[in-house]
């Protein structure tokens, strides 16, 4: 089973130990981090987070599917499903439904005219939880994790998911409890999801379902 691999188990206890150590964050003033990263701006910083964040776009999806495509069709499947249920609870359900009238740090925040903001990003101002951008990284992350076989790679997959997260508040598109469960909830999929296929993860072994396009098929 491809969760028991070394590199998404580090991936995953790292990603834990962070969500613990920042939880108490969830109960502070809601824009607290927005504002004291805002005060610490920097032209690096601004660039790096500019940047960074475009790894939480949905087009990062396609080139991960035509990887896992490339590698193992079963784990295609399972990413694939679970994007589509994350899409349905993150966009339609929560973001465009029960929270569809949170709105975002640069509406919430008096004399929000005075903050740093970016040049060249636009800011969006409602539809404020869950950060789409940040479930997106840690699914797509955690993901790629299973196919890595040093242990390098989680703490490098989990620096761009985290630096992604990071970059929502930064930019004043997100509040630090926006991107907390959203980070949750992209993890959390991607592991429901492999659990429920848990009884069919034989294929992923399987002559046919267990390679991809670039695989050479066994004899």
């Amino acid at each position: 089973m491809y969760l028991k691999s070394q590199v998404f188990k580090h991936f995953s206890w790292v990603f834990i130990a962070l969500l613990l150590l920042s939880s108490p964050l969830l109960f502070s003033e809601k824009s607290f981090l927005n504002i004291w990263l805002n005060q610490h701006h920097s032209f690096v910083l601004d660039q790096f987070f500019k940047y960074i964040t475009y790894l939480g776009n949905g087009w990062v999806l396609l080139f991960v599917l035509v990887f896992a495509l490339s590698r193992n069709y079963f784990l295609s499947l399972v990413f694939v499903l679970s994007v589509l249920f994350e899409f349905l609870l993150v966009q339609i359900v929560l973001k465009h439904g029960f929270f569809a009238d949170i709105v975002r740090p640069i509406k919430y925040m008096a004399h929000s005219d005075l903050l740093h903001k970016v040049p060249g990003v636009d800011i969006s101002t409602l539809h404020s939880f869950p950060s789409g951008h940040t479930q997106t990284a840690f699914l797509v992350f955690a993901f790629l994790s299973l196919f890595c076989k040093r242990r390098f790679w989680a703490y490098l997959l989990l620096f761009f998911a985290v630096s992604v997260a990071l970059s929502r508040v930064y930019l004043l598109q997100h509040f630090f409890i926006d991107v907390w469960f959203g980070a949750l909830i992209g993890y959390l999929f991607l592991v429901i999801i492999h659990l429920l296929f848990n009884k069919y993860s034989h294929l992923s072994s399987h002559p046919k379902w267990g390679r991809g396009f670039l695989v050479k098929k066994q004899n």
